[in-house]
């Protein structure tokens, strides 16, 4: 991610959440493209739950940051979302309607020592 196209420049914060169970599919398409396979629609209940855990833990976890980061120069936004899971055999799952995944950004350099330090205590606190 390099920032072009939506005025940002790194470091960038990454912020992964994902099912905490196994799901199968209902979609009746699907298409392989190398070690990616995509469907449309076909993971309802993994969606329900990733949608759960972004609406408890996110703002949680981006009100934290925001506080233990928090300066005049310094805002988190949601730059670019990414959806995707694993299947079995190792290939890459994407799911054309999952609807979640968070990424944020800090507006200002940031030392990597500082952001080693806090994002995890932030996080930890509530997951």
């Amino acid at each position: 991610m390099n920032g072009k196209g939506n005025g940002t420049i790194g470091p960038y914060l990454v912020f992964k959440i994902g099912p905490t169970e196994e799901y199968g599919t209902t979609a009746t398409h699907s298409r392989k493209d190398g070690n990616e396979i995509w469907t449309n629609g076909g993971f309802e209940e993994a969606m329900a739950e990733l949608d759960d855990i972004q609406d408890r833990i996110a703002p949680l976890v981006f009100s934290s940051l925001t506080v233990a980061f928090s300066s005049a120069q310094t805002v988190f936004r949601l730059i670019e979302a990414v959806n995707y899971g694993f299947i079995r055999r190792g290939d890459r799952l994407c799911d054309m309607s999952f609807s979640i995944s968070v990424c944020a950004i800090v507006s200002k350099p940031i030392a990597a020592d500082d952001v080693k330090a806090i994002v995890p205590m932030c996080v930890n606190a509530f997951v």
